[in-house]
């Protein structure tokens, strides 16, 4: 059994600044990522791949707004769905590489398996070839972060029915798609596939979009997606979802109306990847969500088990989940203030087309520059550039 300052669970943007961030104040640490490689939920899944399909597509898409109008066009006609992924897996290859360099740069031992809880200070790992192993340690961070919620009710098959992980690895090419869940994740991916020339469905049972947005802002994103050819259905239901002979989803929706697509992308909440930890074992417990609770210094119950990132739910975002990590091992050696609050500002960035940036506070003489900054940006067409807007 080996002894470490620091074992870090998980290699996302959390996992990732912990366990550098402690070893760069001189401390033991092992990172264990039970996935075949590094990065976690945002550089495999997540914030990478999606960013690189929307930056992708809309540098196509904003051809024709630089006069290029044919041969936008011909590139639309001739590139796939399937050949932007192939661009995003070239994307994550070197990022992935990136990562491992940095870990290993800082002396930070990585270790592939899965980890579980044998007693607070101890963690089992399974390896892929079945073999177990223990380590110990003073402080252990859990950065597990989260996957999609697969509810059983939905047919998934991973192939015309995806949830946003196996939406990635798809093969296939669709003229329509429906998108069920107008979160953060479905509003990026309608709008992006929409730009790509895709026929989108997008569907929530809430009345309006992105709800923590300003509402003004929020009404101009829709009224711009619409332009841009996305069919938006608020305040609805879904009363089932079957695959038809012609292999084809369809959904049936509270109204009676039946929208049928060559694909349905599910993107309605995500859950905290805590099955696998054992928490039963060493007292700690979670939410519906599969979430963990901490307090403003990142601790759960037990004093030395820290938990941050997606795990710990809200903001769910990757730099705020790379600031928590940093500041977790920081305060294993007292270089914060134990007076840290864990809902300082953070921003966040909706990579719709066209994409809004926020903070949550903000003066109220700028917010209405930067509601008619927005609407300026949406008047001149202009998303090439992300649009930094700041909302409270």
């Amino acid at each position: 059994m080996r002894f470490y300052d620091m074992v870090v669970v998980g290699s996302g943007p959390a996992g990732q600044k912990a366990a550098v961030q402690a070893a760069k104040l001189s401390k033991r640490v092992t990172i264990i990522e039970k996935a075949r490689q590094l990065g976690g939920t945002s550089l495999n899944t997540g914030t990478l791949p999606s960013k690189t399909l929307k930056d992708t597509i809309e540098y196509i898409h904003g051809l024709g707004r630089r006069g290029l109008h044919q041969l936008g066009a011909a590139l639309t006609k001739q590139l796939t769905l399937p050949d932007l992924m192939t661009r995003k897996d070239q994307v994550i290859e070197t990022e992935v590489a990136v990562i491992t360099n940095q870990l290993q740069r800082n002396g930070i031992e990585i270790i592939q398996g899965t980890a579980s809880f044998v007693d607070p200070h101890t963690v089992s790992v399974v390896r892929s070839d079945g073999s177990v192993d223990h380590v110990q340690a003073s402080v252990i961070v859990l950065a597990t972060g989260s996957r999609p919620r697969r509810p059983t009710e939905i047919p998934f098959d991973d192939v015309t029915v995806c949830d946003s992980d196996s939406f990635l690895r798809t093969t296939k090419n669709p003229t329509s798609i429906i998108v069920l869940g107008g979160g953060v994740i479905g509003t990026e991916y309608a709008s992006m596939l929409a730009a790509f020339g895709i026929k989108v469905t997008l569907i929530d049972r809430r009345t309006q979009l992105l709800r923590f947005l300003d509402q003004e802002i929020a009404q101009a994103l829709d009224s711009q997606m619409l332009q841009n050819g996305v069919a938006i259905r608020l305040g609805q239901e879904h009363r089932g979802i079957v695959v038809n002979e012609a292999g084809r989803p369809a959904i049936q929706l509270q109204d009676g109306e039946t929208v049928a697509a060559d694909m349905l992308l599910y993107t309605m909440g995500r859950i905290g990847n805590t099955d696998a930890l054992n928490l039963p074992a060493i007292g700690l417990s979670t939410d519906q969500q599969e979430q963990l609770s901490v307090n403003s210094q990142y601790q759960t119950a037990i004093p030395h088990i820290y938990a941050t990132g997606d795990v710990i739910g809200f903001p769910a975002l990757a730099a705020t989940a790379m600031e928590q990590g940093r500041l977790a091992a920081e305060l294993l050696s007292s270089l914060v203030s134990s007076s840290l609050n864990q809902a300082a500002t953070w921003s966040d960035c909706v990579a719709s087309i066209p994409s809004v940036n926020f903070t949550p506070v903000v003066p109220l003489q700028f917010h209405a520059f930067a509601v008619s900054q927005f609407h300026r940006a949406l008047h001149r067409r202009n998303y090439t550039n992300y649009l930094s807007v700041t909302v409270h």
